[in-house]
């Protein structure tokens, strides 16, 4: 049984006439449903009672029965909204401590690399000396990756032969210099361990 439950149920206990505990997990008043006897006054044959764990309203008069949220909506629809509040986030609370969230597992699956893709450019290498590209190349210091660099004269369309449509429009294409992808992690460990190796 929760503590707010008793908390709200002793909140609208003034406006539940000859409210009083009869025992553990039990109290007793007069219906507000029903009004219960009209004879007696002193008739009070509403029951609050556990059941498992939650609290339970049953009148012994009219034979009403609800959940003690709908009994606390219906004699106080402002507390009841404050309740409500209240009974959510203490199980939220409970939830964390005794069912902690799982630490999620990310599993990817390993990236497949297309062999000889860059099978229809030049390499580096293979330009002439006075090649812009090529001149480019030794200004960064990197003469050493003249075999491993290439020169994409068309970035879109080759682009477009590998993921098709990537570039829908050829319209602002032009040269590029493309450093395959298992060369990066290598050449960004040469740049921070020399300044004069930056790209």
């Amino acid at each position: 049984m929760s503590y707010v439950d008793t908390k709200y149920l002793n909140l609208i206990s003034y406006m539940l006439p000859l409210f009083k505990k009869k025992g553990d997990n039990l109290w007793n008043f007069r219906c507000p449903y029903c009004g219960d006897s009209q004879k007696s006054r002193s008739k009070a044959r509403g029951f609050v009672f556990r059941k498992k764990n939650d609290l339970f309203y049953k009148c012994h008069n009219c034979g009403v029965g609800a959940s003690l949220g709908n009994l606390i909506k219906y004699v106080d629809s402002k507390t009841y909204d404050d309740y409500i509040l209240e009974r959510y986030r203490e199980e939220g609370e409970y939830r964390n401590k005794h069912s902690p969230v799982p630490t999620p597992e990310f599993k990817f699956d390993a990236p497949v690399f297309k062999k000889n893709v860059f099978k229809p450019l030049q390499s580096i290498s293979s330009l002439d000396s006075t090649h812009p590209a090529r001149r480019l190349v030794e200004k960064r210091s990197l003469s050493e990756y003249f075999d491993d660099l290439f020169l994409c004269p068309s970035f879109y369309k080759f682009t477009n032969t590998l993921i098709p449509n990537k570039f829908p429009s050829l319209n602002g294409d032009n040269p590029r210099l493309l450093i395959p992808f298992p060369m990066i992690a290598e050449l960004l460990v040469g740049v921070n361990q020399s300044p004069t190796s930056t790209l």
